[in-house]
């Protein structure tokens, strides 16, 4: 299914070919850009706003893989480069079709850190959703990612459990908080309470996109009204309340 349809942002491992269609023995002569891991790309401590551009590109490579039934299964930074200018996600050893007899099995390459799995595809991958286990690991390698960690803690991100905030490790970001909402909701345990990964490509965009915060006393009013919103979207404020005596 995947060699039927061509993606912006798809990462082929293809062996080179020669012109005349023969395969290349010495390709010294073939020249081809090299992707560059995700994180060697990105850098030692790269800024928060990086790193969620990467993944919100990512995020929309897998939403349009989603849209054709197309699951990729194995989502981590590890699997994610950059290449010619541009975020791609690449190993599709396991990658799900809507064609059951086509699609790889977990038993067919091991799937590395389980920090980054989705609890369906531990207990029956065969039978898992590996578009919803797509978001969740996405969640988790946001999350990493943000938090300059090797790998996400385990288990879901709820606020009130310890060391699931990204302001645990150390993130000071004024929007970081936006993150954890969406963190929180793409590691759901049930997969049935995840968004879908075009909600999570497009929130991921305007987050990435969304203006650098300024001093506060550089913002004009109409500023700080448009940053807060109407506070009474309805019409004029309620009428105070009559003072006691």
């Amino acid at each position: 299914a995947l060699a039927r349809v061509v993606f912006r942002g798809v990462r082929s491992r293809r062996v080179p070919r020669a012109p005349d269609g023969g395969r290349v023995q010495v390709p010294a002569w073939l020249a081809s850009p090299v992707p560059v891991d995700l994180t060697i790309a990105l850098g030692a401590e790269p800024p928060l706003g990086a790193a969620v551009a990467a993944l919100a590109a990512v995020a929309d490579t897998l939403a349009r893989l989603h849209a054709e039934t197309l699951a990729h299964r194995d989502v981590k930074p590890a699997n994610c480069y950059r290449h010619e200018g541009a975020w791609v996600i690449s190993d599709f050893g396991l990658i799900q079709t809507a064609d059951a007899e086509t699609s790889l099995t977990v038993g067919a390459k091991a799937l590395g850190p389980r920090n980054f799995i989705a609890p369906e595809m531990l207990v029956r991958p065969e039978q898992a959703d590996g578009s919803a286990a797509d978001v969740y690991s996405l969640g988790k390698a946001l999350f990493a990612l943000a938090a300059g960690l090797p790998v996400p803690p385990l288990g879901e991100h709820r606020p009130e459990l310890p060391n699931k905030r990204l302001r645990d490790w150390g993130v000071t970001h004024p929007r970081a908080f936006y993150l954890d909402r969406l963190i929180d909701q793409m590691t759901r345990e049930l997969p049935g309470e995840r968004p879908d990964m075009a909600f999570v490509a497009q929130t991921l965009r305007a987050w990435a996109d969304a203006p650098a915060a300024r001093d506060v006393s550089e913002l004009a009013v109409d500023d700080i009204f448009n940053a807060v919103g109407d506070p009474f979207p309805q019409g004029d404020p309620p009428p105070p309340r009559p003072q006691r005596n």
